[in-house]
């Protein structure tokens, strides 16, 4: 494999989601190249930083089963952060302000242009 096409997968390399044929490649691929070895390396800090960025993201910006499902899905199985929020998603009214906003900009357009 080239350089280029091992670097368009190591993200996903870092994240464990590459097929195992995919990861074989890689990993021969990084056994003889410094500079992309270090680039895998460098994602794999980040993608190990992941779990705690998303454990302290704000409840309101993330709804709890969100969080819990990406966190399990990052990290080892039977590990996990204390700062994690186990409640039942809120429930938000499907009004509000902002969808009659969109609703009637969408109507005056129909309008506009009918």
């Amino acid at each position: 494999m080239t350089c280029d096409s091992v670097r368009e997968m190591l993200e996903a390399y870092a994240l464990g989601a590459l097929e195992p044929a995919e990861r074989a490649q890689v990993e021969a691929h990084l056994k003889s190249c410094a500079e992309c070895r270090q680039m895998a390396r460098a994602l794999a800090d980040d993608a190990a930083l992941l779990p705690q960025a998303l454990a302290y993201a704000s409840p309101l910006l993330l709804p709890a089963s969100l969080k819990n499902r990406v966190l399990d899905a990052v990290q080892p199985s039977g590990r996990r952060d204390p700062y994690t929020v186990n409640r039942p998603p809120i429930r938000r009214p499907w009004f509000n302000w902002r969808t009659l906003g969109f609703a009637l900009a969408a109507l005056l357009l129909i309008v506009a242009f009918a």
